[in-house]
């Protein structure tokens, strides 16, 4: 119970899905990255450099809309304060510019899009590896979709569904910050199916289930994690519930804005070692 007590640092950002750029509420209003912002960025000094990667999106009929998301969050984080810079993954290949980069960020946040693709450039070009040391070293994370799934063994990707290329979901493997765990984004019912598979093929890994419009949040120093969402999600999304299946005990359900331990949710290695910055 005393680290609940703890005052919590969020260091990642695990987003369900999220819809930037579009005016869902009809008040003007393009920037839903807000809620988030303000819970992971409090300790963040104005100034601090917040690192874009593009590197999800790259095939299909959709490959420009990462752009468009990103001008808005550039230009949102700029107003408040922040250096924001736009990294693609064309620039990758320039191993020591991207370890300068990750090194001196505060915050990276990658988008959603083609999370098969996206990890297989990671692998080959040894920026999941750069990535993770970043983290261990305390820079902050948040994974929008298929940045999201990226950070576990394995993710329930919709990628071929969104380009027009699929009518079906599928899992994809991640880069395993997060060791035997997996992660369902986009969370709904209509997934149910394809979720028991999983348990049959995996019956040892939990799965966290994230709907749309909300967020869990982790605070690795004090082995934390907190379920948040965008205001007026019903509006805009279905009303589905956070959730875990364990292996052997079922789905448990959890509640928004409540704050537990983390390993109630993931497999988590009291052992890692990192440091803040």
């Amino acid at each position: 119970m005393d680290k609940i007590d703890n005052k919590p640092n969020w260091n990642i950002g695990i987003v369900g899905g999220m819809s930037i750029g579009k005016d869902f509420y009809g008040d003007g209003s393009d920037y839903d990255f807000e809620y988030l912002e303000k819970e992971m960025f409090v300790d963040i000094e104005k100034g601090s450099t917040i690192l874009v990667i593009a590197s999800a999106t790259n095939d299909g009929p959709n490959r420009n809309q990462q752009e468009e998301y990103t001008e808005v969050l550039r230009k949102k984080l700029t107003e408040n304060g922040y250096n924001c810079i736009f990294l693609k993954s064309s620039e990758f290949s320039n191993k020591e510019r991207i370890k300068e980069l990750l090194q001196s960020s505060a915050v990276a946040i990658e988008l959603g899009g083609n999370t098969l693709a996206m990890v297989g450039y990671w692998n080959a070009t040894g920026f999941s590896k750069s990535l993770i040391e970043a983290i261990n070293n305390g820079m902050k994370y948040i994974g929008i979709s298929a940045g999201a799934i990226a950070l576990f063994s394995k993710g329930l990707s919709d990628s071929y569904i969104s380009e027009g290329l699929s009518n079906d979901y599928y899992f994809v493997d991640g880069i395993g910050y997060f060791q035997n765990t997996l992660l369902v984004p986009h969370y709904s019912s209509r997934k149910n199916d394809k979720i028991m598979q999983m348990i049959i093929e995996e019956p040892d890994k939990p799965i966290i289930n994230i709907p749309n419009g909300v967020t869990l949040l982790i605070d690795e120093q004090n082995g934390l994690y907190k379920f948040i969402e965008q205001p007026n999600r019903n509006i805009v999304y279905d009303n589905e519930t956070p959730s875990v299946i364990f292996p052997a005990l079922g789905k448990r359900d959890f509640q928004i804005q409540k704050i537990g331990l983390l390993n109630e949710i993931i497999l988590f290695q009291e052992n890692k070692k990192f440091t803040r910055k």
